[in-house]
C-alpha cells in the first residue's frame, strides 16, 4: 500500500486504559500482549486546522469473541422489528438518504456500495434474520440498526 503521506508528528500520549482487553487478555505464553498504539495519518490541511487532533490505531491478529446470549437476543429482536417493508421504504428516511447524499459527494455509487444500513437490510433480507458473526460485527449490526 503506498504511502499515503506525512503522520502527525506527535499526536500526544496514547491512552493506554484497557490495552490488556483490547490486546485479547493472555497469549500462548500466559501473559498478555503489549500492543502499542500507531499513529495514523492525518491530512494536513485537516491538520493545520486542528492541531490538536490526532488518530490512533491499533493493529491486531485476533478475531472477536463469540457474541453472550444477551446480544443474539438482541438480534433476534431486532430481526423481527426489521422487515421487508422497512427496508423497501429505507431509503426515503432522513439518516440513509443523508448517507446517500454523502457518498455521492465522496465519488461512491450508493447503488453499487451500499450504505451501511442498506447493506444490513439487505443481509437482513438475504439470510432471514441479522445473524450472529462475532461479538463487534454483531455490537455494530445492533448500532446501524437501531
Amino acid at each position: 500500500m503506498p504511502d499515503p503521506g506525512p503522520r502527525v508528528s506527535d499526536p500526544g500520549p496514547a491512552p493506554d486504559a484497557g490495552a490488556d482487553r483490547l490486546a485479547g487478555g493472555a497469549g500462548a505464553s500466559g501473559k498478555a500482549e503489549e500492543l502499542a498504539p500507531e499513529a495514523g495519518y492525518v491530512e494536513a490541511g485537516l491538520s493545520r486546522e486542528f492541531p490538536q487532533l490526532a488518530l490512533r490505531y491499533l493493529v491486531f491478529n485476533r478475531g472477536s469473541p463469540k457474541s453472550p446470549k444477551g446480544v443474539k437476543q438482541r438480534l433476534r429482536i431486532l430481526s423481527d422489528r426489521f422487515d421487508g417493508a422497512d427496508a423497501i421504504v429505507l431509503r426515503g428516511r432522513p439518516i440513509p438518504s443523508a448517507y446517500r447524499a454523502f457518498y455521492r459527494q465522496i465519488g461512491l455509487d450508493p447503488d453499487e456500495q451500499p450504505t451501511p444500513i442498506e447493506h444490513e437490510a439487505l443481509e437482513r433480507m438475504f439470510h432471514g434474520r441479522f445473524r450472529s458473526l462475532s461479538l463487534v460485527d454483531d455490537a455494530l449490526t445492533i448500532g446501524i440498526v437501531e
